[in-house]
């Protein structure tokens, strides 16, 4: 069986002074079942992503840096949002559970579910 720590995650992907490389850091959680900003490809500001039916509901999103986008597990089954470089990691999401990262530095994250690892993503920070 699959089994994970922890419930919602809060990561913050940080400007490094001396090189491009972004580091997270923790940031403050969400309540599990919060959401914030709709799902919009192009809005700019905080955003939210839904994870629904083993897919992430808005697999490209396009934010500002200092941003912050938050993943809504809408599913029956445990999900994660992590960088494919380990950048962030929301941690396991259970059904209804949300993980936020704020993103400090520009440039292109993709992104998996570590458990189901077909499910890609990507955030475009400008």
């Amino acid at each position: 069986s699959l089994t994970g720590c922890g419930g919602g995650g809060a990561n913050k992907v940080a400007s490094n002074a001396s090189s491009a490389a972004a580091a997270p850091s923790p940031v403050a959680a969400a309540p599990a079942g919060s959401s914030a900003a709709a799902n919009s490809p192009a809005a700019g500001g905080d955003v939210s992503v839904d994870i629904v039916n083993y897919k992430f509901a808005t697999p490209e999103i396009s934010v500002k840096v200092g941003s912050t986008v938050t993943w809504i597990n809408k599913d029956d089954f445990d999900h994660t949002a992590t960088a494919k470089d380990k950048k962030f990691d929301t941690k396991k999401l259970v059904k209804n559970a949300s993980g936020k990262v704020t993103f400090d530095t520009a440039g292109t994250f993709d992104y998996i579910c570590d458990i189901h690892q077909y499910m890609t993503g990507r955030v475009i920070v400008s």
